[in-house]
């Protein structure tokens, strides 16, 4: 089996189906998996394709080609991006046209969260129905073997950086955690000011590329805080209970420990989640410093734990199988596929002017 996978983004796309496909390549359960970009450009020479898979946002080439083949494909989508705003204008209205229309016109559809697929449903008018498939977030493989050091690095990785007041709260008990323990704080990614000011002595990486995240993860003995707002308005709180537990997915597999806000996502998890009373700076402090005391027992007990090891790459990937094998019974005979793939100096221009008309509006 050939699998054309139209990847809309350099995150999700290689943390959530690249891994299932390469560990089905491995297995020669597939003959290959070629990756074709926002641009349209293809990471492969291959042209013949047995399956086509869509992620999230596609592109509007991405989106103007998939409608012009007629072809059935796999839709996955990890977060809520389907808005029940009506306002909607320009490139925002198109795109949010098109993942409607995927959702409507997808053989089957793939979500991380039951809360999310319940909340397109109902946004699509309840039509998924049986097309609407459960396909967990993996975890990073099996434990890292590492000899433990004295002490854990408390470590928070953050992909948004959108400045929640309740993340100003947990931030003071994380620095309050960190003195307690005596230890140091690692942030990775995107933090609002008032986070990195409260943690002003952490170390802070802005990012780790997507493949190497696991490579880091084992190269130090870490405990983790995984914060999730839960008191936010309606609309926006909606947004947060629809993503999924890939923090604890990926920690667990690891042998990481972790403390993790009472968010619907870890509340709902099937996976062993410690959860922090509330997001006061009180209650993180707390529940930090009761997990350094468990250092570094606490993790090794998770990566063993069924619901753990269950989440690995492999047996995941056995899952997105069978549903591909379904798509490529109703795709028939292998399909071609070939574009043009757009100069990046246009690419360029065009987000300078969405960058300039954003400036001009606001």
């Amino acid at each position: 089996m050939r699998v054309l996978f139209f990847c809309a983004d350099a995150i999700s796309g290689p943390v959530r189906i690249v891994p299932l496909l390469e560990a089905l390549r491995i297995t020669r359960e597939l003959e290959s998996y070629s990756l074709v970009d926002r641009n349209m450009a293809i990471n492969s020479s291959g042209s013949a394709f047995d399956v086509l898979v869509v992620h999230r946002n596609p592109s509007e080439r991405q989106f103007a080609w998939l409608r012009r083949s007629e072809l059935p494909f796999l839709y996955d989508i990890d977060d809520l991006l389907l808005s029940n705003s009506g306002d909607l204008t320009g490139r925002r209205a198109r795109e949010h046209d098109a993942i409607r229309w995927c959702l409507n016109n997808a053989q089957f559809v793939t979500s991380p969260s039951h809360h999310l697929l319940t909340t397109l449903n109902g946004r699509v008018g309840n039509q998924l129905g049986l097309r609407a498939r459960y396909l967990p977030n993996t975890g990073l493989g099996q434990i890292a073997t590492r000899e433990p050091a004295d002490r854990p690095t408390l470590l928070w990785v953050s992909s948004h950086g959108q400045d929640y007041e309740e993340f100003h709260e947990v931030a003071a008990g994380v620095a309050a955690a960190a003195r307690v323990i005596g230890t140091k704080v690692l942030l990775v990614g995107r933090f609002a000011p008032a986070v990195t000011d409260a943690l002003a002595g952490a170390r802070h990486v802005p990012w780790i590329e997507p493949r190497q995240f696991r490579s880091f993860l084992s190269e130090s003995s870490f405990i983790a805080a995984a914060p999730m707002p839960v008191e936010l308005a309606r609309h926006e709180q909606e947004f947060v209970d629809c993503k999924s537990d890939i923090k604890a997915a990926q920690y667990s597999s690891l042998g990481i420990a972790g403390v993790y806000s009472p968010a619907l996502p870890y509340r709902k998890s099937d996976l062993p989640c410690r959860l922090a009373r509330s997001n006061s700076a009180t209650d993180w402090q707390l529940a930090l410093v009761q997990l350094a005391r468990e250092y570094p027992n606490a993790g090794s007990a998770l990566a063993l734990d069924p619901a753990v090891t269950a989440r690995r790459p492999e047996f995941i990937a056995r899952e997105l199988l069978g549903i591909l094998q379904n798509v490529r019974e109703k795709t028939g005979s292998p399909f071609d596929f070939r574009a043009i793939a757009t100069p990046a100096v246009f690419r360029r221009i065009e987000q300078m002017l969405r960058s300039l008309r954003s400036r001009l509006s606001s």
